[in-house]
């Protein structure tokens, strides 16, 4: 049954490149699916002979570890403010015009 839809469907193929109409008009034409017939040119065209094999790209995933690799393992270095009671803690590439409104909100609440 399976060599019968290999036959059936790679002269379909070939009928259709034959033809010179798209793909959608030829299967809509044909009674099939786009998908059926992509699906069967797809799997037809992976049986090449031996002779004349297919350069194909294999995806694999590769495991990483990144852990601490190209970080520091200790937490980076933090400004600290302190205003009254109030502490701020910023990171030293925080933005100058974000530090000077939070300085300012908290010398408000302080007052």
């Amino acid at each position: 049954m399976l060599v019968d839809l290999r036959s059936h469907y790679s002269r379909l193929i070939q009928e259709q490149k034959r033809s010179g109409i798209s793909i959608k008009d030829f299967c809509r034409r044909k009674h099939i699916s786009s998908w059926t017939f992509y699906t069967w040119r797809k799997r037809l065209n992976g049986m090449h002979s031996v002779s004349a094999p297919r350069n194909r790209v294999s995806h694999k995933f590769i495991a990483v570890d990144i852990g601490t690799q190209g970080r520091s393992a200790t937490p980076p270095p933090m400004l600290e403010i302190e205003i009254g009671t109030a502490l701020l803690r910023v990171p030293p590439d925080f933005p100058a015009n974000n530090l000077v409104g939070l300085v300012c909100a908290l010398q408000k609440g302080e007052a």
